[in-house]
């Protein structure tokens, strides 16, 4: 299915809103996971398309998968969720930052 122009005065605009946020890292801990969509809202809230988020820059100290970052290590890290376009609405992204210190 074709989607429509960015430009399409039809399309309802999406933007994607960061908020950092901070977190502990325990070295002997079995749980160093942290969800990162709370950091994001997105307006509209609903009938959008589907989000995805990726670690784009920071530190070696984690991987994500889907809004999960398991963490191995402290230091910084930034966040990027993609809200993906649709036939009705315009694609958007934005950028958070995650601190983790050690506990």
């Amino acid at each position: 299915k074709e989607l429509p122009e960015l430009d399409d005065p039809d399309l309802i605009e999406v933007t994607v809103t960061g908020t950092d946020a901070s977190t502990t890292y325990d070295a002997g801990g079995s749980s160093n996971t942290f969800d990162v969509s709370t950091m994001f809202t997105t307006n509209p809230a609903s009938g959008i398309g589907e989000i995805t988020y990726e670690i784009t820059g920071g530190d070696n100290i984690g991987t994500i998968s889907g809004s999960t970052v398991t963490l191995t290590g402290v230091g910084t890290i930034t966040i990027t969720a993609t809200v993906a376009a649709t036939s009705t609405t315009g694609s958007a992204t934005g950028n958070a930052t995650l601190t983790v210190t050690a506990v």
